[in-house]
């Protein structure tokens, strides 16, 4: 469970800088997305990718594995953050799936709810709610 919290917060720190943090190497450019709720349709015009695929696997990655954590996380006086971080990993999850049907599925609408700088104040308080109740991470 340690490797997969530390996996899970890695990929929160790429989500939260668009993946930006990969490519700033090669084109000098580094952005950040904390908070991001869009609804867009673009009927009679083709779908324009807001996403590079790259961007798409990492968020789908990153909620996955949190989704995967939160859920088998020791219930622990923290009760009401792990419903929240299940929950909007589940949201996060399920819009980027969304996003990724636009590479198999040719239609216009796009809804993203990603919130990743909630998970990581989640997840700092989770961890240190393990630490307090001397539950190790394996």
């Amino acid at each position: 469970m340690k490797i997969l919290f530390t996996i899970h917060f890695f990929l929160l720190i790429l989500v939260i800088s668009n993946s930006t943090l990969i490519t700033v190497w090669f084109d000098d450019y580094l952005s950040f997305s904390i908070i991001e709720i869009s609804q867009k349709d673009s009927i009679g015009r083709s779908y324009e990718f807001e996403y590079s695929f790259l961007q798409v696997m990492v968020n789908i990655v990153c909620y996955a594995s949190g989704l995967y954590f939160y859920l088998k996380v020791p219930k622990i006086k923290l009760n009401l953050f792990l419903k929240i971080t299940t929950l909007i990993c589940l949201l996060g999850l399920s819009s980027f799936l969304f996003e990724l049907s636009h590479w198999v599925i040719n239609f216009n609408l796009s809804l993203i709810i990603s919130l990743p700088i909630v998970l990581v104040f989640s997840s700092v308080f989770i961890g240190i709610g393990f630490c307090k109740n001397n539950q190790a991470l394996n």
